[in-house]
């Protein structure tokens, strides 16, 4: 289950120049109420006070966002048909990139995958924030 409760609570945010999907803004129950820009994962790229302050934030970063790499709970080698929901104790932390965003799913692939896996890639329910984070720089 997402941290942030319904997927309907993230409200899509495009570019006002050309209309690309850019991510989305989830207002927090915080007081006093905060706003919080997440990329096309839903994942959080930081607190901002009001919305105009969050899209302009995605607007700038969003995309850009998608280049980063993350890190999932997820077997090692990656099996085929894995559920990322379903997290085994022998499951680690590994690092992966973003392969493709939907509008209800993202495609991961292992940053450095072992020869057993190679082209292998795992799909993932999207907001996404309960099962992937950011990878810290190595």
């Amino acid at each position: 289950m997402n941290p942030h409760g319904n997927a309907a609570a993230y409200r899509p945010v495009h570019r006002r120049e050309d209309g690309t999907h850019v991510g989305y803004l989830l207002v927090d129950g915080c007081a006093p109420p905060c706003v919080i820009p997440c990329d096309l994962l839903g994942i959080p790229l930081g607190t901002t006070e009001d919305a105009e302050a969050g899209a302009a934030l995605l607007a700038r970063d969003g995309l850009a966002a998608m280049q980063d790499a993350f890190e999932a709970l997820l077997p090692r080698p990656l099996t085929e048909d894995v559920d990322p929901h379903a997290a085994a104790a022998d499951w680690v932390w590994r690092r992966m990139v973003v392969v493709e965003v939907g509008p209800a799913r993202a495609t991961l692939r292992p940053e450095a995958p072992d020869p057993a896996e190679r082209g292998r890639t795992v799909e993932i329910p999207l907001p996404a924030d309960d099962l992937l984070h950011r990878a810290r720089s190595a």
